[in-house]
């Protein structure tokens, strides 16, 4: 009789263990399936600023950090700064970004195509190769080098050394479209 009953509870345990495996399969189907292709943050979204940001001075600088992503494609991933000028500034006054304090990008004012308004849009591609893998975070500097004349003393102290980055500066990240999350982990750092 106790045989019987050792039979019938290991079927319906392994009829519960089958079905519970074939709800779950569709399930975490649907979840990796619903990875995007691309993930849009606007600035503000993570340097925890609602208003633009103003950099004043011969050299200013600012830094915000980004989450290290599994499975981006960093080939595509870009920077979209919009940026409004001095209108005084020397042509050959530049804008660099430094990426986990190695330059990655760096441009004269003279080279930027500069709108009427004094806006400027800089697409700005994130290499790889200034990333560190082991890292959870990659530091983002904007450093631009401003100056008007030759007489930096005088430049400073005129009020007019300085660049606005727009809140509607933005960051792409595109997904790999062939990377599939190892872990729980990954998936939930993606």
């Amino acid at each position: 009789m106790w045989f019987k009953n050792d039979r019938r509870i290991v079927f319906f345990g392994a009829f519960l263990f089958i079905s519970l495996f074939l709800l779950v399969l569709p399930i975490t189907n649907l979840a990796f399936a619903q990875i995007p292709n691309a993930i849009v943050w606007n600035i503000s979204d993570f340097v925890e600023q609602e208003n633009d940001i103003r950099l004043e001075g011969y050299q200013p600088s600012y830094s915000f950090f980004l989450p290290y992503f599994k499975g981006v494609n960093w080939e595509e991933t870009r920077l979209a700064l919009k940026i409004w000028f001095s209108e005084v500034l020397n042509p050959e006054s530049r804008v660099s970004l430094f990426i986990n304090e190695q330059l990655a990008y760096t441009q004269l004012l003279k080279d930027i195509q500069i709108q009427p308004d004094q806006v400027a849009y800089l697409d700005i591609p994130i290499p790889e190769t200034a990333l560190k893998p082991n890292n959870q975070l990659i530091k983002i500097e904007i450093q631009p080098t401003l100056f008007i004349s030759s007489h930096l003393g005088e430049d400073i102290s005129s009020g007019n050394l300085w660049i606005i980055v727009k809140k509607e500066s933005f960051i792409t990240f595109k997904m790999k479209t062939d990377w599939i999350p190892q872990t729980i982990d990954d998936f939930l750092q993606s």
